[in-house]
């Protein structure tokens, strides 16, 4: 579509220079692109990163998750509300491929003030 676009534009500024190709875009084609832009942005935006930090200086542990297309939400929790971490390692390594993620769980206790 940004080919019609652009090809459009030269066309009206200078139509003796531009003498193929297509001149006009049908309707289901803009429709095909916008489809195609929006499930781009979908899958995007679905896409999260989460940070875990334990400070021992400040007794903090903060959670941050960030999203593409909403933004960002943290998360703060006091250490003395752990009560155990764990680390899973999860996936594949072969010689050619490295698949392995790891998965921190943290079970905290809930304090009701």
């Amino acid at each position: 579509m940004l080919y019609h676009f652009t090809y459009g534009s030269i066309i009206q500024e200078f139509p003796e220079v531009v003498k193929f190709g297509y001149r006009i875009a049908h309707w289901w084609e803009y429709f095909c692109s916008f489809l195609v832009f929006a499930l781009g942005y979908l899958f995007l935006s679905a896409a999260t990163i989460e940070l875990i930090e334990f400070n021992k200086i400040y007794g903090k542990l903060t959670i941050k998750r960030i999203t593409i297309g909403w933004g960002r939400s943290t998360r703060v929790y006091p250490l003395s509300d752990i009560v155990d971490v764990k680390v899973l390692k999860r996936g594949t390594r072969t010689k050619f491929q490295d698949m392995i993620n790891y998965v921190v769980l943290v079970e905290l206790t809930r304090n009701r003030d």
